[in-house]
């Protein structure tokens, strides 16, 4: 006889995070994250993300546009309140140029085919500091640097980005 498994626990609402999805003054889209749920208010749409969930929240008001590249549910050391989003989070990083937000939807489409998105969640942060090192280069080869980033191979522990648990 086997025993019986407790059922899947559903996160606290405070691992929650929620991110406004407006049209005006600002556009204001989920870029990149798959999120939980999408929750319609009297104030407004949100998307429900759920714990340690890398976003990428779009803010456009013509002509300027900046993407917000961030973790839900960062360590409190790390946390930074961004407006439109619920809940302190981790920014990874902050594309203010058409370039630069570009290069970003391009390495994080290239990461969801090559990985798949359940994997890129995983990504220990020291990936994200060296993929913003790489975004901010001249030059569109952010797939080559991607590519580098995911068969780098750490001399001394001999581990890949992959392998590491996340950092917390």
């Amino acid at each position: 006889m086997q025993p019986i498994s407790p059922p899947p626990q559903a996160p606290a609402v405070a691992d929650l995070t929620a991110v406004h999805l407006r049209t005006k003054p600002a556009v204001c889209t989920v870029s990149f994250g798959t999120y939980s749920e999408l929750r319609v208010t009297e104030r407004g749409r949100f998307a429900i993300f759920g714990p340690r969930k890398i976003v990428a929240y779009l803010v456009q008001v013509a002509p300027y546009r900046a993407l917000y590249l961030f973790r839900t549910t960062p360590p409190p050391d790390t946390a930074q309140r961004l407006r439109g989003v619920s809940a302190p989070v981790d920014l990874l990083y902050v594309a203010d140029t058409r370039r630069r937000v570009d290069k970003t939807m391009a390495a994080l489409r290239f990461l969801k085919g090559e990985i798949g998105e359940a994997a890129i969640d995983t990504l220990p942060d020291i990936f994200w500091l060296r993929l913003a090192d790489s975004i901010e280069r001249r030059g569109g080869e952010i797939v080559y640097y991607v590519r580098s980033l995911l068969d780098y191979r750490d001399p001394l522990d001999f581990k890949g980005p992959l392998d590491r648990e996340p950092t917390e």
